[in-house]
């Protein structure tokens, strides 16, 4: 994500959120590229012995693993930016009230206040779909 948006517009709280995403953005981004770079290392090293075989597709299965949960994380904190320039960002995307700074210091990415999050986590631990609140989605 380029930075396409005018950080110098941000005042206050929204500032100091922008800089915590920011600095999460990176940190996924350099754990991202150690996975990358350690998916190919192990290619390279590897033997051609069954035991290094295996080991070597159980590390490239790891690394493509964290990686995908990497860029999940990432595309939230990037939704969040989203948020923090739109309008929407501290805003629970379920019932529109304030999500508490604790929440958001914590989970910078956070789109649910704490009540709306313990409800949806129950509909979804029943195997009932939530549907985001299209006024509230990026």
């Amino acid at each position: 994500m380029e930075d396409i948006y005018d950080a110098g517009k941000l005042k206050g709280k929204k500032k100091e959120y922008y800089a915590m995403l920011m600095e999460l953005r990176e940190e996924l981004l350099d754990e991202m590229q150690v996975h990358s770079d350690g998916g190919l290392k192990a290619e390279r090293e590897a033997g051609n012995d069954a035991a290094d075989l295996s080991s070597q597709n159980f590390m490239r299965e790891f690394d493509l693993s964290m990686m995908g949960e990497e860029g999940k994380r990432l595309q939230k904190v990037e939704g969040a930016v989203k948020r923090l320039f739109n309008g929407k960002y501290g805003k629970c995307s379920d019932c529109g009230d304030k999500i508490p700074d604790g929440r958001l210091k914590a989970i910078p990415f956070a789109r649910l206040c704490v009540g709306c999050k313990s409800v949806r986590e129950e509909k979804e631990a029943k195997g009932i779909t939530v549907e985001d609140n299209p006024d509230f989605t990026e």
